[in-house]
């Protein structure tokens, strides 16, 4: 564990969305995707295959296969919630924003959208079921963000650290019994 964090997601048979993380103690100027110059781009791949050195195949391939197009540089921010007052009612992002790497901010949005109409419903005012939204999101929005400073945490954890994560998740694979197959050579 160098303290870098790499996130894989397959989006197809032959291609996968990914991310390198690092904590930072001053943010990147975010770049989105298509806003960079060919020289920003190879600079950002660049800077995250250094990061990735220690990692074998297939990431050296994965950076060589990246579309440039989708290159983009954010920061990882959360904002912790808040409950409404006033005039308008805040839900998902709006209320609780979620860095897009925590695997929970759509999710939480969907529950919003529902918990906020549930509450609409059955509440005798608009008032009673605004509070009776704030009383279910802020709880569960605030979980969710202090889980993922957990999962970042251990993602870029370092030395015996990074060690005992690792022992950690296998003994919960070993005890709910998930001992997976090593892949076979297709070729």
């Amino acid at each position: 564990g160098n303290g870098h964090f790499l996130f894989i997601a397959p989006t197809d048979q032959t291609s996968a969305l990914w991310s390198v993380s690092y904590l930072s103690d001053t943010p990147c100027k975010p770049k989105p995707a298509g806003t960079m110059s060919d020289a920003e781009i190879e600079q950002v791949l660049a800077d995250a295959e250094q990061r990735l050195r220690p990692f074998c195949e297939p990431i050296p391939t994965l950076f060589k296969e990246t579309l440039h197009s989708s290159v983009a540089v954010t920061n990882a921010k959360d904002m912790m919630p808040f409950r409404n007052h006033g005039s308008a009612i805040f839900i998902g992002n709006a209320q609780h924003a979620m860095s897009p790497f925590s695997g929970n901010g759509a999710s939480m949005a969907v529950i919003d959208g529902y918990q906020l109409a549930e509450q609409l419903i059955l509440a005798k005012n608009l008032s009673a079921a605004i509070q009776a939204y704030d009383d279910l999101s802020v709880p569960r929005s605030t979980t969710a963000i202090k889980m993922s400073h957990r999962n970042i945490a251990m993602g870029h954890s370092q030395g015996i650290w990074k060690h005992l994560w690792v022992l950690t998740l296998k003994l919960i694979a070993w005890y709910f019994g998930f001992n997976p197959k090593p892949v076979e050579n297709r070729t």
